[in-house]
């Protein structure tokens, strides 16, 4: 397949199609708008910085993001659905858990290495599929490969990557997984499946919450400007075919028998946030999930990516692998998600602002802060390995939403 090629046609025909395709962005939210701060009380002016390492935390990076990535595609990669609910329901939750600490425990050696289909990943910190990276840094998805591979960090690339995934997967010592949507015909989605596993890939993660698109309001204010600025760019689709094509409203579970009886590779469904349907996954012979509410960006539920985590373990195999995104900002977030039963957390949104802000040095620096925080929580902890964390390592907040739960 063609490696990259530019969206042509009409400017009009262009932006309805780019409407549509919003629904299965596999990108994160976040808060809209050009920043005006100056500074803050900590002393920290996004617009001196010129460092990554001078970045304390994700917080920074988003800002130093923001005033150097054009606002159409910030408008884009920030927004929720809705009233954004679910989206900053995604970051308070973490506010209804508590870290059990420990004392006089010998911490001095930290091991936060994980085990995934015969791969021995750095940390348990991977970078969720993100789409059109071409628009915030000219390093774009490469960059981000690069920025894995030199943190042995998983890196699921996008099937709406601006790069291919062979470019890809040529870059690092592993290739990446791939995350893949359904809205085209079989025969491509065949030959795309058989390019990639030729190309090195062993996990495809079939995309499945987007039957239509999120009421993603800011993008539909940002879209005009988002098209005519472009360019889009898409690597994975031969001429032809139109990479933005329709949700698909008549997926059901015969697509994922089909996937599973047409390839090899592990198979996961990410966008699964209920236990009966992580049962009816299992059942269908899946290999994993990813506990995913596409970052705010699909149904306005209300709910927690980390609240459906621990619904989705209760109805699994404890030795299933779950993978889970949505909200996670700092190592402490991390630790949570673990001890709720996840093998891998992924992060969308932060690579982004690592990207926009300084390119794959940036992402780098993503990696590093949270991999810094998470070795500094288990020492907190006493957790001396992944194995270490469980539900024994958190407490619920009185009368908040996993009161009972733990």
């Amino acid at each position: 397949m063609k490696a990259s090629r530019p969206l042509h046609g009409e400017v009009l025909r262009a932006r309805r199609s780019f409407l549509r395709f919003c629904a299965g962005s596999p990108v994160v939210a976040g808060l809209v708008g050009a920043s005006a701060r100056a500074g803050d009380d900590r002393g920290f002016d996004a617009s001196l910085l010129r460092d990554p390492s001078g970045v304390l935390n994700l917080a920074e990076m988003r800002d130093v993001a923001e005033r150097r990535v054009r606002p159409a595609p910030w408008a884009w990669v920030s927004t929720g659905s809705d009233d954004e609910r679910t989206l900053e329901a995604n970051r308070t939750i973490f506010g209804d858990l508590q870290l059990r600490t420990r004392r006089l425990i010998d911490v001095r050696h930290i091991d936060t290495t994980v085990e995934l289909f015969g791969e021995r990943y750095a940390s348990p910190i991977g970078l969720a599929p993100v789409g059109l990276q071409n628009l915030f840094h000219a390093d774009a998805e490469p960059g981000i490969a690069r920025a894995a591979a030199a943190h042995s960090a998983l890196m699921i690339a996008g099937h709406m990557s601006s790069a291919s995934y062979t470019e890809l997967a040529s870059i690092g010592p592993r290739a990446p997984w791939l995350q893949l949507y359904a809205r085209w015909p079989r025969p491509y989605l065949r030959a795309l499946l058989d390019e990639v596993a030729g190309a090195g890939c062993g996990v495809v993660a079939l995309t499945v919450d987007t039957p239509v698109g999120g009421n993603r309001e800011t993008v539909a204010r940002h879209i005009e400007r988002m098209v005519e600025d472009g360019p889009l760019v898409f690597g994975n689709f031969p001429p032809g075919l139109e990479p933005l094509a329709e949700t698909n409203v008549g997926m059901s579970w015969e697509f994922v028998r089909w996937l599973r009886a047409n390839t090899s590779m592990k198979l996961l469904l990410k966008g699964i946030v209920d236990p009966e349907d992580a049962r009816i996954a299992v059942e269908h012979g899946v290999d994993g999930l990813v506990v995913s509410n596409h970052g705010g960006r699909q149904e306005e539920s209300g709910r927690s990516a980390l609240e459906s985590l621990v619904a989705v373990a209760s109805a699994v195999p404890t030795s299933f692998p779950l993978v889970v995104d949505g909200g996670f900002r700092r190592g402490t977030d991390v630790f949570k998600a673990l001890a709720l039963g996840a093998r891998l957390v992924c992060v969308g949104r932060p690579q982004i602002w690592g990207l926009g802000a300084f390119g794959q040095a940036g992402v780098e620096r993503v990696l590093e802060v949270l991999r810094l925080e998470l070795e500094r929580t288990m020492r907190f902890a006493g957790a001396l390995s992944l194995a270490d964390i469980g539900p024994s390592s958190i407490l619920a907040v009185r009368g908040a939403r996993f009161d009972g739960v733990l």
